[in-house]
């Protein structure tokens, strides 16, 4: 036996259907969603652990932007080695861990020390860089192709 949907629900995801193939910025922020996590999280480990309403007023205002969510304030970067990825003469694998929680289940081959303030700053920069190439290549794709080559669908509406 299938599920049916209300019209209303039919109705609600046929226009986010639609949205998603006609709205170019809602297509970039899509795209961009996951850079701008890494981000957020890069930057609200810069502010000091001392300066608690720091953090927290930014987690806040994270969380309002669907950058962070609960449980992310509580981990914390550590850089693993060897690195994965490279970029020019920077290696950035950065992972986060809650100390109290994930530690025991690492592999015990891997290299793990927490991240220095410089290094946050570094990976920072190059999490900027890769964004801004990111956007220039959504616009090539847009300029190039437009959003009607685009196949949407939702679980409703496919």
């Amino acid at each position: 036996m299938y599920l049916q949907s209300t019209e209303e629900e039919s109705n609600r995801a046929n226009d986010m259907a639609v949205k998603a193939q006609t709205d170019v910025t809602y297509f970039i922020n899509e795209n961009l969603q996951e850079i701008n996590e890494k981000i957020a999280l890069v930057k609200y480990n810069l502010i000091p652990a001392e300066d608690w309403q720091a953090r927290e007023e930014f987690f806040k205002n994270a969380d309002k932007q669907g950058l962070m969510r609960y449980g992310q304030q509580f981990v914390e970067p550590y850089i693993t080695a060897p690195y994965i990825s490279t970029h020019g003469d920077f290696q950035v694998s950065l992972s986060y861990f809650n100390k109290d929680r994930d530690m025991l289940y690492l592999n015990e081959n891997w290299v793990l020390r927490k991240a220095t303030h410089e290094e946050l700053e570094k990976i920072l920069v190059f999490y900027e860089k890769a964004k801004a190439r990111l956007i220039k290549r959504l616009n090539t794709y847009l300029k190039k192709y437009g959003l009607e080559k685009l196949h949407v669908w939702t679980y409703l509406v496919d």
